[in-house]
């Protein structure tokens, strides 16, 4: 986590100090993005597919090239199996079996709340990279492994435990953006990590967005 949270602010403290950062045309202090993406959680097996998570954040402009933000995003599968939960991220079969009675086994229907400050630079014309550091609210359900009987090679009885999870965190966070149409429109490449509290598994991001600035 260090090492990341580091990076972030290094790379932060580097844009807002070179003096090539200058905005290569008029920014407008505004901006909403809807995204869409995946994650993936430490030590835990996810579904892979482009709409895993979305997503959307409102950025204004409060000094300079400097913005505060709010996001919010929760998984999300298109399809919903009956008696499911939106989205569920479990543990590979080996390592499920080394877990102990009142272990967090699974997670679903989780939603994120973010607040942030960035620094937005320009890279090249209509090209920015913005980077940036901030905390977030995690929620959603758990379950817990209550009991388990296993019948070799392959089966096993297992009962669970339910239970609503809440959690805070940091997120460090790094995207590109392209402006087009004047500065109107952008779209771009975002990633990001996510660190809890209460030994949560980390979760990492990455997804694309678009969004219009007024």
């Amino acid at each position: 986590m260090n090492s990341v949270v580091k990076m972030i602010l290094i790379t932060t403290c580097a844009l807002s100090l070179s003096p090539s950062c200058t905005l290569a045309q008029k920014i407008f202090p505004n901006s909403f993005k809807i995204s869409t993406g995946t994650f993936s959680i430490k030590d835990r097996n996810t579904l892979r597919s482009p709409f895993q998570q979305i997503g959307a954040c409102y950025e204004r402009k409060v000094y300079k090239h400097w913005y505060a933000g709010l996001g919010y995003y929760q998984w999300k599968r298109w399809r919903r199996d009956a008696g499911s939960r939106a989205f569920i991220v479990a543990e590979p079969w080996e390592v499920f079996l080394k877990r102990e009675i009142g272990a967090l086994n699974y997670r679903a229907d989780y939603r994120i709340v973010d607040a942030y400050g960035s620094y937005k630079a320009s890279l090249h014309k209509n090209h920015f990279i913005n980077a940036g550091l901030g905390i977030c609210y995690y929620w959603g359900y758990n379950t817990y492994l209550k009991e388990m009987l296993i019948y070799w090679p392959s089966d096993a009885q297992i009962l669970y435990d339910y239970a609503k999870g809440k959690y805070w965190g940091i997120v460090p966070q790094v995207s590109y953006e392209y402006m087009c149409i004047k500065g109107r429109l952008n779209i771009g490449v975002d990633a990001r990590a996510r660190y809890f509290t209460d030994n949560v598994p980390a979760q990492y991001d990455l997804g694309v967005h678009a969004g219009v600035n007024f």
